[in-house]
């Protein structure tokens, strides 16, 4: 029952999308950030990221793969953005990407998950695509504030200066 209301949830998407295959791209890092819940904001502070790997896929885009580590705990979580760039790509075109367009998110943490954050992304459209959250977080975020968890929310606000860094992995 529980694989067939996920496939349900998947093939909607992709029909709303234009087809299976198809990206959904809905909202920007600076729109998902402007939603974050302002606790998790500041508490993402104590937050350490850091790119590990970039891979370039056939669909229109490139995942970004980062890991995020809070200060005074062991756990390390994995962070995905994948943004709109592609492979001899311009570094201004790569800035461009990041300030204007849209991005897909993922985090493993249980913040994202049980926070009812991959429910949000998933009605904003810009959960990472296999990572769609069809349930409601009816006991954990019962009034759906915030957007993402707060490693989400320092892997979006150190982005832009990662422009560089990301054109040289390309490149």
């Amino acid at each position: 029952m529980k694989n067939s209301r996920s496939q349900a949830v998947q093939q909607g998407l992709s029909r709303s999308s234009g087809g299976p295959g198809r990206l959904i791209f809905e909202a920007t890092a600076r729109e998902i950030l402007a939603k974050a819940d302002q606790k998790r904001a500041a508490s993402s502070r104590d937050v350490t990221s850091r790119l590990v790997k970039l891979k370039a896929s056939r669909l229109p885009g490139t995942h970004l793969f980062y890991s995020s580590k809070s200060k005074g705990k062991p756990q390390t979580w994995l962070q995905v953005v994948r943004l709109n760039v592609r492979e001899k790509q311009t570094l201004y075109g790569i800035r461009k990407a990041i300030s204007s367009q849209d991005v897909h998110v993922y985090c493993n943490c249980p913040d994202f998950k049980f926070g009812g954050f991959a429910y949000l992304m998933t009605r904003e459209r810009s959960a990472l695509s296999g990572f769609e959250e069809p349930r409601f977080p009816k006991k954990s975020n019962p009034k759906a504030l915030g957007s993402v968890c707060k490693h989400l929310v320092n892997v979006l606000r150190q982005l832009p200066g990662e422009a560089r860094e990301i054109y040289n992995r390309l490149n």
